[in-house]
């Protein structure tokens, strides 16, 4: 039947290739379409896992920030008390002189 209209036969087969081409990129939009959609969903995981990160960061330095002032703290009482110390000592010396000259005891 198209051999009598080899145009109009022309015309089909050129509509035929035309909407396969357009399929094509409409098939290849939603590919890219869900690969972008796909890449997004990664990014805002990623940015929570960061922001969580930061958070548990933040909360690290805190503590150590914390134990450091109670390192200070304690290295402070250390050293009152080897002050106490010396001084406890420098009195049981000036005890220990002091009585040791003495003939009566």
């Amino acid at each position: 039947s198209t051999s009598r209209n080899p145009d109009a036969e022309l015309k089909l087969n050129e509509t035929i290739r035309k909407m396969r081409e357009k399929k094509e990129r409409i098939e290849q939009a939603k590919r890219n379409q869900d690969r972008v959609i796909a890449m997004e969903a990664i990014r805002k995981s990623q940015e929570k896992m960061l922001d969580d990160t930061r958070r548990e960061n933040g909360e690290l330095q805190a503590k150590v920030r914390e134990k450091d002032d109670r390192v200070k703290e304690l290295e402070k009482e250390l050293q009152e008390q080897k002050t106490k110390n010396e001084k406890l000592e420098n009195d049981i010396l000036n005890i220990r002189n002091s009585t040791s000259g003495d003939t009566r005891s």
